[in-house]
């Protein structure tokens, strides 16, 4: 018995006692599609800078796998980190090529590279039709120069479809571990990709370590099979200019509509519910208030289900800076619909306050959500140096100080004056209020000389 066959008994095996049995595409299709399809595949490898816990520069080798999308050398992979990135190659068959990044997409979690070469490429052609359950796909991935770029190849069963965000992710009866494996339907059409499969957070850090180590955890996420609707759309952003794409701002935090809310208000299970807006944000511009249901953004309706708030995440942050859209909310008994604007992704806002030894920054809407958060209101500890006042006051990163000296802290400003303030008074215990997770704790920094004012 070969090794295809095994590969096909033992899928049946797997889906036999959950699913009616659907024939299996024999040898002849399966080879028709693989040798379609095998030409536009390539092995990619990237050399990836990772500075370690001491500072020291290291550097690790990820594989990918990437798609040919013309025949101008342009290739769609998996994530691909411009900050650590230090070198790309690519292999056709046994053809070394040198790559460079064009663009990523955090949003969708993919990326454009490019190679310079004389060999004549082969695009590869993406299906328009989605994915249903009970489809046959072939998945087709090459395994690298050590075992001469042989193509594998095998038939795995589309055993269920579960919608998160913009990705519909497929269910699959077999499937091995590989970044950018493709999964092709039996008219040789690409109709999903392995991707990593990540929750994108700025890192809350000034330690260059933490920031690769981030990038990095990112790159080699784990992977989840996508449908190829998502992966179009990342590549049309990239394309359109020729380079990384920016996230879209709005300025909102959300929360799922639950089912029993919904029949509590006396309206339908649909969209997610607005918790919070932010000061001077799009989305206070717009008029969005605390309790609109948002049900639809530019004409996409939001699913009736806990998708719902992960999808309208993905459609704002994909609409582009200053690309004014249509959110419709539920408000009341009424339905409206409300211009708004996005703005790209604000910098963190952070403030080293190095006489006591701490490095804060502003809560918004992506370091609430991140790091689930339990005050909307202060300032959260992004760093604490080593053998500082506050430091030996037990002060600990990702802390958020709610008061200091029993004066509130809402934002970086009021932190600025009152810690300039005391300073300047030359205050040697400082009472600071905080919350650690969801306790309220109270510390006191002692403070030594007095420095400058920051």
């Amino acid at each position: 018995m070969n090794k295809l066959n095994k590969i096909k008994i033992c899928a049946l095996g797997i889906l036999l006692f959950s699913k009616p049995l659907y024939s299996i595409p024999d040898d002849s299709q399966i080879n028709r599609i693989v040798n379609t399809v095998k030409p536009s595949l390539v092995y990619i490898e990237i050399t990836a800078k990772n500075t370690n816990t001491d500072g020291k520069e290291e550097q690790q080798v990820v594989n990918k796998n990437g798609v040919i999308i013309s025949t101008g050398g342009y290739i769609v992979t998996s994530y691909i980190s411009d900050i650590i990135i230090a070198d790309i190659k690519v292999y056709i068959d046994k053809t070394e090529c040198r790559a460079k990044l064009i663009g990523n997409d955090k949003a969708t979690k993919i990326s454009i590279i490019k190679i310079e070469t004389d060999k004549k490429l082969v695009p590869a052609k993406f299906g328009s039709e989605p994915v249903t359950a009970n489809e046959w796909l072939i998945a087709i991935y090459a395994i690298g120069e050590e075992q001469n770029f042989e193509k594998l190849y095998f038939p795995c069963f589309v055993g269920g479809i579960l919608s998160s965000g913009m990705y519909k992710q497929f269910y699959l009866g077999i499937m091995q571990s590989a970044d950018g494996i493709i999964l092709c339907n039996s008219n040789n059409e690409i109709s999903g990709m392995m991707l990593p499969y990540y929750n994108f957070s700025l890192p809350l850090t000034e330690k260059k370590s933490d920031k690769t180590a981030i990038e990095l955890n990112m790159m080699k996420a784990g992977i989840k099979a996508v449908s190829i609707g998502p992966i179009k759309t990342g590549i049309s952003r990239i394309l359109s200019n020729n380079k990384t794409t920016k996230l879209s701002w709005v300025g909102i935090q959300l929360k799922k509509l639950s089912k029993q809310e919904a029949e509590g208000f006396g309206i339908p299970y649909k969209g997610t519910v607005v918790t919070k807006i932010y000061k001077n944000s799009p989305a206070e511009k717009a008029g969005l208030i605390a309790g609109d249901i948002v049900i639809k953004f530019n004409n996409v309706e939001l699913p009736e289900n806990d998708d719902a708030m992960e999808l309208l995440i993905d459609l704002l942050r994909i609409n582009d800076p200053g690309a004014k859209g249509t959110i419709t909310v539920r408000r009341d008994d009424k339905i409206m619909d409300l211009t708004i604007t996005p703005i790209e992704y604000p910098e963190q806002k952070q403030i080293r306050n190095s006489w006591i030894g701490i490095t804060a920054q502003e809560i918004n809407d992506l370091v609430f959500n991140g790091l689930n958060l339990f005050a909307y209101n202060g300032v959260v500890v992004i760093n604490v140096e080593r053998a500082s006042p506050a430091n030996n006051a037990g002060i600990e990163q990702n802390d958020v100080i709610t008061a200091v000296q029993n004066i509130p802290v809402e934002n970086l400003t009021d932190w600025r004056n009152v810690i300039n303030r005391l300073n300047t008074e030359k205050i040697k215990n400082i009472l600071v209020k905080l919350y650690r997770g969801n306790k309220t704790l109270l510390r006191v920094i002692k403070t030594g000389e007095e420095q400058e004012p920051e």
